[in-house]
């Protein structure tokens, strides 16, 4: 299954189970054709306590995976989730060549999942948001018809220190905070690997030398006769253009190697060549792995952008010339299925409106996105902020968890063109500030050298609420008129992009407006707040960019651009309109 907008209707491995169950191939950075969705039905049990092993439990009702219990769309629908609860499902093993392995994914399970196949532990995995994967190979029983795949998942709702975001751990839900997100909410798939298989790509894109910086890891049985060819065309469809064709002979488990790039090609000038939001163009990879006499061992599509990102003084540089943010914040919630968005249309649909609306960014608060949603960005040419969803009680094995699932993060999203900068801290960790403890201060400054080290090659964001010189850009509440003299403060050289423009509730469509203005006049009032605060971004000459507080509804919170259900409450056209006037557009 190659790499493209639109995914095709069945998965390679079976030819008739729709893809992921609507959500896309889940790994996109790293496309491998044997794979098989294991999204639908999955016998479910919530436990207080009672069982230790899959033999011991009782199912008793059905959830619809990938979509947490809490969501109307699992089938369950149980807010008061208790701390741990079941998942099992039985499938047929596909079959296997020698030294094959077969590989069992999952996109992210909340929060400590322990697996079982046929009743045999295969592994575990903690943290919320990453994915992980386990070789499976040895546990599944050739002369058995189905395989049984049975997971435990623990997560507290009294355990505040993980990175739970905006969740809330109490029942009923607090205004302005989320349900629970427990157990599997992102895809879990199978897939076939060889037995040496290709296990990482990064790419570094590097402007000022035309050229694609490339590492390639392998995982398996090591062998010495081993050979990589990678080949990069630009282009879709029938259209593409081959811009490199090497082969190179592997010395141990890796390979490091730059590819330069033609400085014109039938695709265009390198300005034509380089990824923005006005020209979102993908340069596309295939990497095969050969033996030395010629026999194909694994083959991966990839893809990657020609990008840079920095900050130069106060502003904000993209490919080498300053760039205005018009971001806007976004949840990433939907109203019945949670953190989990609905099908892969969904976050289509969400970067085309953020785009459609007048912005050029979003800012993907108190969560770490479904890799879905990235590959979009990608492809539509849509800027992204990552945050690290918050922790609500620091400590020391609360910073260990966090910089933990960071690092995971990071690796898994590197790769993306999209992603400009990252956000590792949250101006709401615990009951106070984190400044207010020296602990609290010694995790906002560990998580920025952490996230410095992993990833040089973009800037991390720090929130008002998190007062540290760890920072490359400040992203700081208030009205944009009020940071004319930031310049002359402690954060003085360093970009400001103001966050505290919006919060202007206007109800959704259908919903009862209060007696004292019409609809129409809550849709007058919010096209003259609008105006209002772009004209006073336009005249603030100390901003870098804002960032409008929110795209999208959620529950008890009604001040943003579209409801809950995606539709906007001023004509898109207006909205884009008094958008772009921050910049003068």
């Amino acid at each position: 299954m190659a790499i493209g907008l639109v995914p095709p209707p069945t998965t390679p491995m079976t030819g008739s189970l729709p893809i992921a169950m609507g959500h896309g191939y889940p790994r996109p950075g790293l496309e491998r054709a044997e794979w098989e969705s294991l999204n639908g039905a999955w016998d479910f049990a919530p436990d207080e306590g009672r069982w230790a092993a899959p033999g011991h439990v009782t199912w008793d009702r059905i959830i619809l995976v990938p979509f947490a219990p809490e969501t109307p769309a699992s089938g369950v629908y149980e807010a008061a989730m208790p701390r741990a609860c079941w998942y099992r499902r039985r499938f047929a093993a596909p079959a296997l060549n020698p030294g094959d392995r077969l590989v069992l994914h999952f996109g992210a399970v909340d929060y400590a999942a322990t697996v079982w196949v046929n009743d045999v532990p295969a592994g575990s995995h903690e943290g919320g948001f990453t994915p992980f994967a386990l070789d499976v190979t040895n546990h599944v029983r050739i002369d058995a018809a189905e395989q049984t795949v049975t997971v435990r998942v623990e997560d507290d709702p009294a355990d505040l220190g993980k990175p739970i975001g905006k969740q809330d751990w109490q029942v009923p839900v607090r205004p302005g905070w989320l349900p629970r997100t427990t157990g599997i909410w992102q895809t879990v798939w199978l897939e076939r690997q060889p037995a040496t298989a290709i296990a990482t790509i990064e790419w570094t894109p590097d402007l000022d030398r035309w050229a694609l910086g490339l590492r390639i890891t392998l995982d398996g049985v090591p062998r010495e006769d081993l050979r990589i060819s990678i080949q990069v065309r630009i282009g879709e469809g029938l259209e593409r253009t081959l811009l490199v064709d090497d082969t190179y002979f592997l010395i141990g488990p890796s390979v490091e190697r730059r590819l330069r790039l033609p400085e014109t090609s039938p695709g265009g000038s390198r300005e034509a060549m380089t990824w923005s939001p006005e020209n979102p163009v993908l340069l596309r990879a295939r990497i095969r792995l050969w033996a030395l006499r010629g026999e194909l061992l694994d083959e991966v599509n990839s893809y990657t952008a020609m990008r840079d990102v920095r900050t130069e003084g106060d502003r904000f540089f993209l490919n080498g010339r300053p760039y205005p943010l018009r971001m806007v914040i976004d949840d990433g919630v939907w109203s019945d299925t949670g953190m989990t968005p609905p099908d892969d249309s969904a976050l289509h649909l969400d970067v085309q409106l953020i785009k459609g609306l007048g912005f050029n960014g979003v800012f993907k608060a108190q969560k770490i996105e479904d890799p879905r949603f990235l590959y979009w960005a990608d492809a539509f040419g849509l800027l992204v902020w990552v945050q690290l969803p918050g922790l609500h009680q620091v400590d020391s094995r609360a910073v260990s968890r966090a910089i933990s699932e960071w690092a995971a993060a990071i690796a898994r999203d590197r790769n993306h063109p999209s992603v400009i900068g990252w956000i590792p801290s949250d101006q709401s960790v615990g009951a106070s500030r984190p400044s207010a403890d020296p602990v609290g201060q010694a995790y906002v400054q560990a998580l920025y050298q952490v996230t410095r080290a992993i990833d040089p090659s973009r800037p991390v964001i720090a929130l008002d609420a998190v007062p540290s010189p760890a920072t490359d850009i400040l992203a700081l509440p208030g009205p944009p008129g009020g940071f004319t003299d930031r310049r002359q403060d402690d954060w003085a050289g360093k970009p400001i992009v103001a966050t505290g423009i919006g919060h202007f509730v206007m109800p959704a469509h259908g919903q009862e407006v209060p007696v004292v203005r019409t609809a129409t006049e809550a849709a007058g009032e919010l096209g003259r707040d609008l105006a209002t605060a772009m004209g006073e971004v336009n005249a603030s000459r100390a901003l870098a960019g804002f960032c409008y507080h929110r795209f999208a509804d959620m529950a008890g919170d009604e001040t943003g651009l579209v409801d809950i259900h995606r539709t906007p409450k001023l004509p898109p056209v207006e909205i884009a309109r008094l958008i772009h006037a921050a910049d003068g557009g």
